[in-house]
């Protein structure tokens, strides 16, 4: 096949046997039917940025300390897998090409013809697409709470009584470990760990451990007044060794789910593996605002659902946790020093809470229970609350949007919403529109578009 334009030469363009070209990886071997087993092969074409910059440097050479490029494909046999790098995840889309994508090369005619022709290698109908989805779990980690749940801890009594019935018992739950989530679990290393953080897992005798908020709620609580106790201030250094010597005496803890706690809670402290070796004089200080948040977070989460009942139709009644804001606050500073009472902030909670219209009410915004389905999410935060303003639900939909991406928020909105303009509450501002040349002041509200 040729193709000559006005003044130019020939360009030749060939086609390769089938045993010409080169493959780069395989997939694994899997079956069309009972009796038949294919091996199916594929071509590199294209790498986002961040996946060819690694493959690059070690094809050249100049990474090979750092061994094979860390990506990995993951997620169980009946999963989509996902392709990772230790930060990012990509999902695999095959697609399916209407015009033929033509993989050539290269090479010279003949050892006497300098010119260069154009061999086709290979002619692709489907290629499989990488799509960024980091910043869109879904309900990618789910599982790893799954995993977790049945290896809850709870104090050391709780665990004696678990080794005795797994003693007893021939279906005893595998013991979870960095290692086996990166076999089951859909997200990259760094997503995983992140995730560990959030349920404040530890690791006891090689494994991984969940510890619940309202336990965790417990030994905070503990170790603040044991601080009390030995008169350290809120903002002073303190040595670690008579604190751990404290809370282990009163409380039913392993000591290196303390020091790991202690890790999490404090700048600059340190332990050394397997987590209950540590230097009794070392010196840290706490991160105070944040465990004064994670105790009343634990108290948030304890609110008792309460049921509204609708006037029109039974089946319109719903339960919403809601309290009360100066009981609630009274609970949350019940649990701390007197001292430390200024630190309680509702806008600290911000991130699991709301004030109801007229301020005088939390409401519960149950993280883990709200749909990574956009129409139901929405449709469930509008149980909660019939409006919203839009700064308030806009940080509940950050797993639906991409972690808060503008254009995914705007188009949620458009397609589920309608914006109502109502008088601003405040009094302040009544005043200033009854004066000349004054703009009144509006409050926008989002509403839901449909009745779900």
């Amino acid at each position: 096949m040729a193709d000559t334009t006005p003044n130019q030469e020939p360009h030749i363009l060939r086609f390769a046997s089938p045993n010409h070209h080169q493959e780069f990886f395989y997939s694994n071997i899997h079956p069309t039917d009972e009796d038949e087993l294919v091996t199916t092969s594929y071509l590199l074409l294209d790498l986002p940025p961040e996946l060819l910059e690694p493959v690059i440097k070690r094809l050249k050479g100049q990474d090979e300390a750092a061994g094979d490029p860390q990506m990995e494909l993951r997620g169980r046999n009946d999963d989509e897998v996902v392709l990772t790098t230790p930060d990012k995840t990509f999902q695999l889309r095959t697609v399916q090409n209407s015009n033929s994508v033509l993989v050539c090369g290269t090479s010279r005619l003949d050892g006497e013809n300098p010119k260069l022709g154009l061999t086709v290698l290979k002619v692709v109908h489907e290629t499989i697409e990488l799509g960024d989805v980091t910043c869109f779990p879904g309900n990618r980690l789910d599982r790893i709470k799954q995993l977790l749940q049945p290896h809850l801890y709870t104090g050391e009594t709780s665990e004696a009584e678990r080794r005795m019935e797994d003693s007893k018992s021939l279906d005893v739950p595998l013991p979870v470990t960095l290692d086996s989530l990166s076999q089951e679990v859909r997200a990259s290393d760094s997503e995983i760990q992140d995730y560990l953080n959030q349920l404040h897992v530890i690791e006891l005798d090689g494994s991984l451990r969940m510890i619940s908020l309202g336990y965790l709620s417990t030994i905070l609580s503990g170790l603040l007044k044991s601080l009390e106790e030995l008169g350290v201030g809120p903002q002073e250094q303190f040595a670690i060794g008579p604190v751990i010597d404290i809370i282990t005496s009163r409380l039913d803890i392993h000591q290196a789910v303390l020091l790991q706690i202690f890790q999490k809670i404090s700048v600059d402290f340190k332990i050394n593996q397997p987590y209950d070796s540590f230097d009794p004089q070392q010196n840290t200080i706490l991160k105070l605002q944040e465990v004064v948040n994670l105790i009343g977070l634990s108290q948030l989460l304890c609110i008792k659902p309460t049921k509204l009942e609708s006037s029109h139709n039974p089946k319109d009644h719903r339960y919403i946790q809601k309290m009360n804001v100066e009981s609630f606050l009274a609970t949350w500073t019940s649990k701390l020093p007197e001292r430390l009472s200024e630190k309680c902030s509702i806008e600290s909670l911000s991130s699991h809470s709301i004030l109801s219209n007229d301020q005088k009410s939390i409401i519960v915004i149950p993280i883990d229970k709200l749909s990574l389905e956009p129409k139901m999410r929405m449709s469930q935060l509008f149980e909660i609350q019939p409006k919203w303003k839009i700064d308030e639900i806009e940080r509940f939909l950050f797993p639906v949007t991409g972690g808060g991406l503008k254009k995914k928020f705007d188009e949620l909105i458009l397609k589920f919403c309608r914006k109502i303009k109502e008088p601003s509450g405040n009094p302040a501002s009544h005043s200033k529109q009854n004066s000349k040349n004054s703009t009144p002041s509006e409050t926008v509200w989002l509403t839901a578009r449909n009745k779900w």
